[in-house]
């Protein structure tokens, strides 16, 4: 196509001579010139090569209970998270949060979603599922942060916060350990078996249409530079935009290892999740086999975002995690991983959140003021949100009341 477009100018040139045609001619002879060099430069899809079929035959099966959900663990049992995380790239922790907590955040969640769809969708009428459906097929709610006030608690968990600091470990900071909360979005993810067609009636019917893609299976960091097999990029825009828009989304996507040489992300389980209800999907353990596979998978791109190839021998080796409600998932970023489409009567609710260091935040302060301005009025900052939510930088600007500041207090309703 580029080069079309170079004839084209090339022979307007010659037909219809001006300093404008010219310059056109130069342009886009300068836009085929960079593409040729850069190659796949900016492709966010990449296919495995041949040479990498061997890499995959070591990847571990994933164990499960007698109930058939993955393995999972209680927050205190600090050595078999550790172990586990260590062979398989993530873990599921349970009993997180309790039942009154998960009914807060998904009162708050189908609020979050109403309001998406101007009030066009309710949460007891399935008739109005259909419609100006806020969160797409692959699950995630909208393009706008979970700001209620359960969803900013569960930011301030106590049992999550130790989680992090049961994986990162010493790059965490000294004593307790200093990280910070992510502040990002709401799933859900609508039945599509014996779905009913309203709320006054007993008719069900199959809606395969909202399922998602059977795989969009990503990593959010870029293999070849987070191996070191690819020269590092700037890091600057991303911190930029949080600082000027709250943009918290992809916050720390594209952070090189030399700021933290462990990449963490996680999910809150908001209902039981088991295999056919859709959620969380991940190839385990590649996160041992992620140099060797860069490698030999060489490509050039810059970007933070790079998805598998759909016909890819690798997702062939990607592994539903189904976790009880009120569960955590914690899964290293080096593992290429998606949500699955839901095939079942049932919905599918989460929160994600993951934590990070606070050393890879330059403009703590910054950040502490973006923050601020989500957090719901009169909302009380617990001893554990002043760190995970980064409220201890806060500043209150000159003119600003007493009553302005985040106020801290160790009986906040925040759950631990």
């Amino acid at each position: 196509l580029s080069f079309a477009f170079f004839l084209f100018a090339f022979l307007s040139c010659c037909t219809f001579f001006s300093w404008s045609s010219l310059f056109l001619f130069f342009v886009l002879l300068l836009v085929l010139s960079i593409k040729i060099t850069m190659g796949l430069f900016w492709s966010e899809e990449v296919k495995e090569d041949k040479g990498s079929e061997g890499l995959l035959d070591k990847l571990p099966q994933v164990p499960k209970d007698e109930d058939g959900y993955v393995v999972s663990f209680g927050i205190d049992e600090k050595e078999n998270i550790l172990k586990f995380f260590e062979e398989y790239g993530f873990v599921v922790v349970r009993e997180v949060i309790d039942n009154e907590q998960i009914a807060k955040t998904l009162d708050e969640l189908w609020s979050n979603t109403e309001e998406l769809s101007i009030d066009s969708i309710k949460r007891d009428d399935p008739a109005t599922w259909g419609s100006n459906w806020p969160a797409g097929q692959v699950g995630i709610l909208g393009n706008q942060v979970a700001s209620g006030e359960q969803a900013w608690n569960n930011r301030q968990n106590e049992n999550i916060l130790r989680l992090f600091q049961y994986l990162y470990g010493k790059e965490a900071g000294e004593g307790e350990g200093e990280l910070l909360s992510s502040v990002d979005r709401y799933g859900i993810m609508r039945p599509t078996v014996n779905v009913p067609l309203g709320k006054d009636t007993d008719e069900k019917e199959d809606k395969p249409r909202w399922r998602g893609p059977p795989s969009w299976l990503h990593w959010d960091l870029n293999p070849w530079i987070w191996s070191g097999t690819a020269p590092p990029v700037s890091f600057e825009q991303k911190k930029f935009d949080v600082l000027r828009d709250g943009n918290f989304i992809s916050e720390m996507n594209g952070s090189p290892p030399d700021l933290c040489p462990i990449k963490l992300q996680g999910i809150l389980v908001l209902g039981d999740s088991k295999e056919d209800d859709g959620g969380f999907l991940c190839v385990a353990g590649f996160q041992k086999i992620l140099k060797e596979w860069a490698k030999q998978n060489r490509k050039a791109s810059s970007m933070s975002f790079i998805q598998i190839n759909k016909t890819d021998e690798m997702i062939e080796k990607a592994t539903p995690i189904t976790a009880r409600r009120g569960s955590f998932i914690v899964w290293s970023s080096e593992l290429p991983h998606c949500n699955y489409p839901n095939k079942s009567e049932n919905f599918r609710f989460a929160q994600y959140i993951k934590m990070f260091p606070s050393k890879m935040v330059e403009d703590k302060e910054g950040r502490a003021q973006a923050v601020k301005m989500r957090l719901p009025k009169d909302y009380v900052v617990s001893e554990v949100g002043m760190q995970t939510l980064g409220m201890k930088y806060y500043q209150p600007p000159p003119d600003a009341s007493s009553s302005s500041s985040p106020s801290s207090s160790s009986s906040s309703s925040s759950p631990s």
